[in-house]
């Protein structure tokens, strides 16, 4: 019998709860993502792509830690290259529009940076 696989909201539910200790996390988890589409994501010359699944473009892991900055019911994340130099981040554009935005950072320091901080805001 083949096991059971687990639903994104599952995969999500341990990956907080593993990076509650934030001394014991030292590097992110590594996922494979799709948009609505079911198409494949990617980052190419540092830009996002989303490929169908049969594309002939190389696989890529986007590495993910939580934000427990926002409300972790919502489950938000960091979202990276696995080599953790680029990082997602979600921005207001001039027309006051949400928009992802690839920031130079490793997502490490993002989560350690946001984790330091509501630790000094509790």
């Amino acid at each position: 019998m083949e096991p059971q696989k687990k639903t994104v909201d599952e995969e999500l539910k341990d990956l907080f709860h593993a990076f509650k200790d934030k001394e014991a996390m030292d590097k992110p988890w590594d996922f494979r993502m799709w948009d609505i589409e079911q198409k494949y994501m990617f980052f190419e010359k540092n830009q996002l792509i989303a490929a169908p699944l049969y594309s002939t473009s190389s696989e890529q892991l986007m590495a993910v830690v939580p934000n427990n900055n926002l409300d972790i019911k919502k489950r938000p994340i960091f979202l990276g290259l696995t080599d953790k130099l680029l990082a997602l981040t979600c921005q207001l554009s001039v027309n006051n529009e949400p928009q992802l935005v690839i920031l130079e950072a490793n997502i490490m320091d993002l989560y350690r940076t946001f984790a330091m901080i509501k630790t000094m805001e509790d």
